[in-house]
């Protein structure tokens, strides 16, 4: 008698396969029983690391973070009906910022479709556009060519999630019952069908825009602006050899991660958001700007921005034409390898022309503060200058990421800041951190907003022996409403600011974390170093003025 199971797990095994031959490592699961063969082929495969997680919606996004912090793909597996849809927001964040996830929803076979059968539904394309390829797999066969044919379609979706833009790929597996073999566990399958290689180049830019492009940028002084991105090891020092070369400073958003690393800092701007705030009409004109990234975090930069009218170049691999003010055009090249060909082209010019960014940049250094109130001017360096070498900090949305781009400044000390600013959702902030903290195997640290944690709280669920620190910032509800018009409306409360109402000690003890509170700016720091300090998942609250 036909042993359908191990037909099933044969069939999921050469997919498997596929995928690490493509380059996946890890996988994270949720339960489930249509699952299954899926489930046994990643505990059975050599290469495949495995994670479970009981919900989806935290389950993707720790798939997200385990992906952005090993900057390599990450499958996530769920079973079928409901189960993919939970992972919907993480795709979203995905799809935006670039990560690469493999989407492994099983499913009922064709018979059970559209005849009323429990938990099924139309699961073909669930992601609509926000995947890069779809893939509907056929049922399991025992053919040597078809388990061929699967595992080719595997190491395809995973070359499709890393290139030519990186993000999701959705797989749909259907599966028939029995779904556990009959036949014993020696018996299943252990060894690769076939080996299948897969590469991916860097794009490299074309001489004739470098020509021309080193032409403009000749004309006079110019700026280089550096967005959030996900940049090459390389990049940083090659984008400081170009500002050394044409003079320009560099204005580095947080999340680009060019603020902290051991490269000269004596070219690059941290505090341009309250600076140009303050002074951007007596700052002198450049001629040009050239740009890398995504659009800054910095409102008052990207307002300076879309009022220089002087060419501006978008520089993306990718071909993302990321610029809502509509003043650039775009040069489609690896950002490294564009910045060491360009340089050569340039004529080295003096920086005494913008000698006023330098001296706004000084004066935008943060004040000894007079009181024990607690400010990010105070504690936000403080949190900086006590993370470790090659420490990682993920950022929640809102306030939190505004308070680091104006307040972290610059430092020689290695630190990688993450955030998950594609479709900047507070959804999934803690789920992303613990993703990040098994990447890292090491200690991470998060700052998130009250209403961030309590979006996620799942996310804490097995987190107790998680190396990581959580910092909440406690101040009653979504603190970045209260700068927006919506403050002076009657029920500005209930429907913008939502104060969550949670009492965080309780949390703590619920996911059984560490706790301390901070009620003064002079607590934070010993606060910061016994979390540090201290093993397992820890819980930091700053009871930040409402007001």
């Amino acid at each position: 008698m036909k042993d359908l199971g191990l037909t099933n797990l044969r069939w999921a095994y050469g997919l498997v396969d596929g995928l690490t031959q493509g380059g996946l490592r890890h996988a994270v699961i949720s339960p489930g029983s249509r699952s299954t063969p899926l489930v046994l082929a990643c505990r059975q495969h050599p290469r495949i690391q495995t994670r479970v997680h009981l919900d989806e919606r935290a389950a993707a996004f720790l798939a997200l973070g385990l992906a952005r912090g090993r900057n390599e793909p990450v499958a996530l597996i769920a079973t079928s009906g409901s189960a993919p849809a939970h992972w919907f927001p993480a795709v979203l964040e995905a799809s935006a910022s670039q990560v690469p996830l493999l989407l492994l929803s099983a499913d009922r076979p064709p018979e059970l479709q559209d005849w009323g059968a429990n938990q099924t539904l139309d699961q073909s394309r669930l992601f609509g556009v926000h995947v890069r390829a779809f893939f509907q797999a056929g049922l399991p066969e025992e053919d040597p060519d078809l388990i061929r044919q699967i595992q080719r379609l595997g190491a395809k979706a995973v070359a499709r999630a890393c290139w030519p833009l990186p993000g999701p790929v959705h797989l749909n597996l259907p599966f028939r019952e029995p779904l556990v073999p009959q036949a014993p566990a020696d018996a299943w399958p252990r060894e690769s069908p076939d080996p299948v290689a897969v590469q991916q180049p860097r794009l490299m830019p074309q001489a004739t825009a470098v020509r021309q492009l080193a032409d403009l940028l000749n004309t006079g002084p110019g700026l280089l602006i550096c967005g959030p991105d996900t940049y090459a090891p390389d990049f940083p020092q090659a984008l400081l050899d170009l500002s050394a070369r044409s003079g320009a400073p560099v204005f580095a958003d947080p999340l680009s991660n060019l603020r902290f690393g051991p490269w000269p800092k004596d070219r690059v701007l941290s505090r341009y958001d309250r600076f140009l705030r303050r002074a951007a009409d007596a700052l002198p004109k450049p001629a040009w700007v050239l740009r890398f990234g995504a659009a800054p975090i910095s409102k008052a930069l990207c307002q300076y921005l879309a009022a220089q009218a002087v060419p501006q170049i978008l520089v993306d691999p990718w071909g993302r034409w990321r610029d809502p003010s509509h003043r650039s055009h775009l040069v489609q090249a690896d950002p490294a390898l564009l910045c060491a060909q360009l340089r050569p082209q340039l004529r080295s010019r003096a920086r005494d022309w913008h000698q006023p960014f330098w001296e706004a940049e000084s004066r935008a250094q943060p004040q000894e503060a007079e009181s024990d109130r607690i400010h990010p001017s105070r504690w936000i360096p403080e949190l900086i200058d006590q993370l470790p070498e090659d420490s990682w900090l993920l950022s929640g949305n809102s306030l939190a990421i505004r308070y680091l781009d104006a307040w972290s400044g610059c430092g020689e000390k290695r630190l990688r800041i993450f955030c998950n600013r594609g479709t900047s959702g507070i959804d999934g902030t803690v789920s992303t951190l613990m993703g990040l903290s098994i990447a890292k195997g090491e200690k991470v640290v998060g700052l998130l907003g009250d209403v961030s944690l309590a979006h996620d709280l799942n996310g804490f669920w097995n987190a107790a022996d998680r190396e990581v620190v959580v910092i909440v910032l406690d101040n009653g509800g979504g603190g970045i409403f209260r700068q927006l018009p919506q403050a002076q409306l009657p029920d500005f409360e209930p429907y913008w600011c939502t104060p969550p109402n949670l009492d965080l000690a309780q949390v703590a003890a619920l996911f059984c974390l560490g706790f301390q509170r901070v009620t003064t700016a002079s607590e934070f720091r010993p606060a910061l170093q016994r979390a540090l300090a201290t093993k397992g998942a820890q819980l930091i609250a700053l009871s930040l003025d409402s007001a």
